[in-house]
């Protein structure tokens, strides 16, 4: 009997340990890679397709460039070794070279979570900038789209926010729509009233019949920079409470509009082919997640995985982020270096790499990357602003006046540095007609006395040529110098450069305000004064600490206050109280 049973152990035993076997499921705009079944990774496809196609129809918004990522798994205890709350069921993960969207498993249950993420990574990439409770409106509203055949249906009740919002006291709309985060709205249930009224007031705007025929005016207003009760005052005529009200018979109705659109998919996107996974691809998303979460593990894996490919460029890109984290940006260019000389870099990975490259002395490497970006990516105007601002400091007018005449438009707080440019690299290029004609356009947006002074010097000193200077025996001291561009916010923001002084605090982390993509945290020293910064991208601050391992902030209140140190740029009107921007989180 004993000899049976190791026979069967020999032969068997094996099968308890077996790697979980990994597809792939490819369309034109996902890459979705699971251990779940195959059958429901196509529709699972499908249905991200269709929630693209439909939303970038409706919104009339730009998708992003290169193809999602989606990684499914089918064990929960799988999933949690990646995700960075446990609890969760789906979470947005931007790795270096695309956006990635994690599951917990193939199905309704984690469906309108993941595709929850996906709006607003679609609104992300958006030109668009909702109030946070629209963004998250609209995320609810179309994370319940379901596909009826080639048609789309949305409007579908949620029932927890239904029962939430018919068993709760609501509180002001004024709060939801005022709201910049819910980080001090545990209370109460307040989050997840938020979410339910954004939901509720979402579903009203597009689906009912009062509010729908004149949403997009409404929102257009909203958009512009309008209150949201001033919108629904212009638009509809109605205060606050007239909205409130409407949306209280709206929600006790016995039943709601939904809308059936058509949605015309691709054959790819009808019929996503699938294939046994690529395990190198798999190995190399898996050690992404883990950048933040574990940078020790990722880095460990990273390098077993840049020893079988050296020539794999996503690799040392993967690594240039651990190393940001762990040693800093020196670090994190020389894998940037080696991912540049052995592959193609993601538009991504190519800004930030420019952005390291700002304080070496490779120059033309610089510029090199900058064109880089603008080759793959032609609409990035903050990558051609950094360009120009580039060939300015190393005196190539040249390249400077051939991307500044490819401006097409110019933001306000641009327009400064795009004239003046225009001016100086014009002039020096002996160009007086065009250097007068942005001068004159620099006076004509000069805001302040300063700005007038400065323009009516560059005009002056424009108006005539090099050498009529130098016949006048003018100093060539009186040459305006060129203008420095906006600073540039991260470490992945892929704008210009200008040096901006680090300051640094020490103290407890005693609050975090959740701010929707953004946050905001309160560091309090030993005298009992709170310093607040800004979170502007959670995903590009640097976290330092003792011990590997996830970072365990909750949302509001710290009950257990860390001892940190914090680097943080001063930056001014970030709201009442706000110091600056973090940079640098050191956890002791």
């Amino acid at each position: 009997m004993l000899r049976k049973s190791l026979v069967f152990l020999l032969l068997y035993g094996h099968m308890a340990v077996a790697a979980p076997k990994w597809i792939a499921v490819r369309s034109e705009n996902f890459e979705l890679y699971t251990t779940g079944g195959e059958r429901a990774a196509r529709d699972t496809l499908r249905h991200f397709e269709m929630v693209r196609t439909f939303f970038l129809q409706a919104l009339k918004l730009g998708g992003a460039s290169a193809p999602a990522q989606i990684i499914a798994f089918d064990n929960r205890k799988h999933y949690e070794e990646y995700a960075p709350q446990s609890w969760s069921a789906a979470f947005y993960h931007a790795g270096p070279d695309r956006d990635m969207i994690v599951m917990s498993g193939l199905g309704p249950e984690t469906g309108p979570t993941a595709i929850h993420e996906y709006v607003h990574l679609l609104i992300k990439h958006s030109e668009i900038r909702f109030p946070l409770w629209i963004n998250e409106g609209y995320a609810e509203l179309y994370s319940s789209l379901q596909p009826k055949g080639n048609k789309a249906m949305v409007g579908a009740p949620i029932e927890g926010h239904y029962r939430l919002l018919s068993g709760s006291k609501w509180p002001p709309l004024q709060n939801i729509w005022d709201a910049e985060g819910y980080g001090h709205s545990g209370k109460n249930g307040a989050v997840g009233a938020f979410y339910a009224l954004s939901w509720a007031l979402m579903h009203m705007m597009n689906l009912s019949d009062g509010y729908r025929p004149k949403s997009g005016e409404w929102m257009n207003l909203v958009v512009g920079g309008m209150t949201a009760a001033e919108a629904f005052q212009k638009v509809y005529g109605k205060t606050p409470d007239q909205v409130t009200s409407d949306l209280r018979n709206y929600m006790g109705q016995s039943r709601v509009n939904g809308a059936l659109f058509d949605v015309a998919l691709k054959k790819n996107a009808e019929k996503p082919e699938a294939a046994p996974a690529d395990m190198f691809v798999v190995d190399l998303s898996l050690a992404e997640l883990l950048v933040r979460r574990d940078p020790k593990k990722a880095r460990e894996r990273l390098e077993a995985l840049g020893a079988q490919k050296a020539d794999h460029a996503a690799v040392w890109s993967a690594l240039a982020q651990v190393a940001m984290l762990e040693k800093g940006e020196a670090a994190a260019r020389a894998h940037l270096d080696k991912a540049f000389a052995v592959g193609k870099l993601s538009p991504r990975m190519l800004r930030n790499y420019a952005y390291l490259l700002r304080a070496g002395t490779d120059k033309e490497r610089r510029l090199e990357v900058l064109q880089e970006v603008i080759r793959v990516e032609p609409n990035d105007v903050d990558a051609r602003l950094s360009l120009i601002s580039a060939a300015m400091q190393m005196k190539n007018y040249k390249l400077a006046v051939e991307h500044l005449t490819k401006m097409r438009s110019v933001k306000p707080e641009s327009a400064q540095f795009v004239f003046h440019s225009m001016a100086i690299a014009a002039h020096e290029l002996d160009d007086v007609k065009g250097a007068t004609a942005a001068a004159k356009r620099l006076r004509q947006i000069a805001k302040t006395p300063e700005e007038m002074s400065n323009a009516n010097r560059l005009a002056e000193y424009v108006a005539k040529t090099k050498s009529e200077w130098a016949a006048a025996a003018q100093a060539p001291a009186s040459r305006p110098a060129a203008m420095a561009h906006l600073p540039e916010a991260d470490f992945a923001a892929g704008q210009e450069l200008v040096e901006i002084p680090r300051l640094e605090a020490k103290g407890r982390l005693t609050q975090m305000d959740c701010l929707g993509q953004q946050a905001r945290i309160t560091v309090t020293d030993g005298e009992q004064r709170p310093l607040v910064l800004l979170i502007e991208d959670p995903n590009n601050i640097v976290i330092r600490q003792a011990a590997a391992g996830p970072v365990d902030l909750e949302c509001g209140p710290q009950t257990m206050p860390k001892a940190v140190t914090v680097e943080f740029e001063q930056k001014a009107n970030l709201g009442d109280g706000v110091a600056g921007v973090l940079r640098v989180l050191a956890i002791h």
